[in-house]
């Protein structure tokens, strides 16, 4: 299984442990970092052997070029997380388990709460669900600006485009077919069905790589999850809790985000992620590649940055790029341009090279092109199956 110094992947760890499975830990990480140590321990006291999957400099440059051929045009292409290693991990394990979902059912980042900001120490949100009192409120957080590239292509606002698609029935909403009891129900679930998030790439793109899931998709849970109280999600730390209860010496270790074990009252998981936060951007020294961390990720807005894949790759398909009427070449240049001014086009470029290289992108866009110069003949034909 994939193990990080967090909570879901520990909780997975000690299920399958009290279950009595033979397990053998991963952890993917650019270098022996923080998060990669807290890994370790959490192996060593589980009794299991772990494998550090170190990223190479160029691994994500690499990754682009192979995990868009699973892409469903939903999320990037570096969310397939550990595509790199394929072969260690089909040679090594029968079934990849990870963590993935636990924080979207337990943890309550997906209700809406008010946020402080302290300046240089960040910000946190407070633990206080949020209510939605409208339609247009509920349409405005699920939408974002659109990105350079397509924007001068829309003749109506995002919102307006996602509004469309969302219609009142009683008390209750439907957004695109899918029917929530009430508006506050559409909110609480608004990352099912689980295609509606970016990172359901990583559980659809593993799934083409190997046998592999999540103990978390399971029925009783996704039950379980609906009938908690949001309060209990938000301020219950319900995941530490329940590694406790199958195995304290788990619980003890620190998460490797806020450095305070998982066992301690739930109050001091922000603080110590507040301070754990600060710390590392304020007392620490510099690291040996600008888009290392502390924790299990790239720091990919800097990579963007440092590196020249993403300009490689928009630059491979400027031709592809032109031909397509609702993306413009001006605007892909402006996007990349001010993300190297220090803008966060990070979601935008990552979308747009993973588009550009999906196979069935250039299929699709070669399609339209023959179809557009193939002259009219009058008589229609029916193709064969």
């Amino acid at each position: 299984m994939l193990l990080s110094g967090g909570s879901d992947s520990r909780l997975t760890l000690a299920a399958l442990r009290a279950a009595d499975r033979d397990v053998h830990c991963y952890h993917l990480a650019d270098w022996v970092n923080p998060e990669a140590r807290i890994a370790r321990r959490v192996a060593t006291a589980a009794g299991v052997p772990i494998t550090l999957l170190r990223r190479g400099r160029e691994y994500q440059a690499n990754t682009l070029r192979k995990t868009p051929r699973a892409g469903n045009f939903v999320g990037y292409f570096n969310q397939m997380h550990a595509a790199g290693f394929e072969e260690t991990l089909r040679e090594e394990v029968e079934y990849l388990f990870t963590g993935h979902y636990g924080d979207m059912l337990f943890k309550g980042n997906h209700i809406p709460t008010p946020t402080i900001e302290l300046g240089g120490l960040g910000s946190f949100p407070v633990p206080v669900e949020e209510e939605v009192e409208s339609v247009e409120e509920y349409v405005a957080g699920r939408v974002s600006a659109a990105p350079a590239y397509i924007r001068d292509a829309l003749s109506r606002d995002m919102d307006d485009v996602y509004a469309a698609n969302v219609s009142r029935e009683g008390e209750g909403i439907v957004d695109h077919g899918v029917a929530y009891g009430s508006l506050r129900e559409a909110t609480i679930c608004s990352r099912c069905p689980l295609t509606n998030g970016t990172s359901q790439f990583f559980y659809y793109g593993t799934l083409q790589m190997m046998p592999s899931g999540t103990l978390f998709l399971d029925n009783r849970l996704i039950d379980l999850f609906l009938s908690t109280p949001a309060s209990s999600l938000l301020r219950g730390n319900l995941i530490g809790k329940t590694i406790e209860y199958l195995d304290p010496d788990l619980a003890k270790i620190p998460h490797g985000s806020t450095n305070v074990p998982l066992s301690s009252p739930a109050a001091l998981q922000p603080i110590g992620r507040i301070a754990t936060a600060f710390k590392r951007r304020h007392l620490s020294k510099p690291l040996e590649e600008p888009h290392w961390t502390a924790g299990p990720w790239t720091d990919h807005a800097e990579l963007i940055r440092s590196q020249g894949f993403v300009r490689e790759t928009i630059d491979e398909h400027e031709e592809l790029i032109r031909s397509l009427p609702f993306l413009s070449w001006e605007g892909v240049n402006e996007c990349y341009r001010n993300h190297l001014d220090g803008a966060d086009n990070l979601a935008a470029l990552y979308t747009l090279v993973t588009f550009l290289r999906m196979p069935l992108t250039r299929r699709l866009a070669h399609a339209e092109r023959s179809v557009a110069t193939t002259p009219h003949s009058g008589i229609e034909s029916v193709p064969r199956s």
